[in-house]
């Protein structure tokens, strides 16, 4: 290797050194800037145990995506919330936002789903038995759950937080549409059993992998931390009553 050559890798790598320097510093600076915009029109109030309970119903999102359970405020900044709820969502406003809220609420996807959830469609049968296998509970368990409401009132209550974050909607109405959420919970399902099973259910039926929360979704449901270190709230379903 040339001297020329080694003198332009050295060059490549002190540049690229100070590009990610100044990057990294640039990210954080934004994160900081948007958290304190972020405390100055959040209420900062402590939660009440009702509003608790609410967040427990978007649990099975907020804990597979490393969220806390409890937590109302964006610790990453709001970047990556609004870039999500674009390119996932194709929410980039306030109309948008409300609009696939209101969607959610209306179960549309789930009642879709809900059609055939009974049926004896082999691959419906084999996604039984997958959710039955991850959760580690008997079979009969999945096929007594008859409907996938919790994949859309789960994501409910993480889209309503999601979309506060990233600006789309006002602290009240997001507590609204997560109220109407675990209003619709409550009423379609008995327990935090029909409930992780509905959302599994429906989460696979619409073609998701379901090895990507499989791990998460069981350690939540048995309140089970995993091998190494502890989960904060992971007891949420032994603490808080589905009804």
């Amino acid at each position: 290797m040339s001297t020329t050559t080694i003198y332009i890798i050295i060059a490549i790598v002190v540049i690229l050194s100070i590009y990610f320097t100044i990057m990294t510093r640039w990210y954080k600076k934004r994160k900081q800037s948007q958290l304190e915009y972020f405390h100055k029109t959040h209420s900062n109030k402590p939660l009440t145990q009702d509003q608790k309970q609410i967040l427990v119903y978007g649990a099975i999102l907020a804990y597979n995506r490393g969220e806390a359970i409890f937590g109302l405020v964006p610790e990453k900044g709001t970047d990556q919330y609004i870039y999500g709820l674009k390119y996932q969502w194709n929410i980039t406003n306030h109309k948008t936002a409300v609009e696939t809220l209101t969607e959610l609420a209306q179960l549309k996807r789930s009642s879709q789903f809900d059609v055939s959830i009974n049926s004896e469609d082999r691959e419906l049968i084999k996604i039984k038995k997958a959710v039955a296998k991850a959760l580690g509970i008997d079979l009969q368990d999945v096929m007594a759950v008859g409907s996938t409401y919790a994949w859309d009132t789960c994501r409910l209550v993480s889209l309503s937080k999601w979309s506060y974050w990233a600006g789309f909607i006002n602290e009240e109405q997001m507590w609204y549409f997560m109220k109407f959420a675990t209003n619709l919970a409550r009423e379609k399902g008995k327990d935090w059993q029909d409930y992780t099973i509905s959302f599994l259910l429906g989460r696979t039926i619409q073609g998701f992998d379901l090895s990507i929360v499989d791990i998460g979704t069981k350690q939540l449901y048995h309140s089970k931390n995993p091998v190494l270190g502890t989960q904060p709230d992971i007891d949420v379903y032994q603490k808080y009553p589905f009804k």
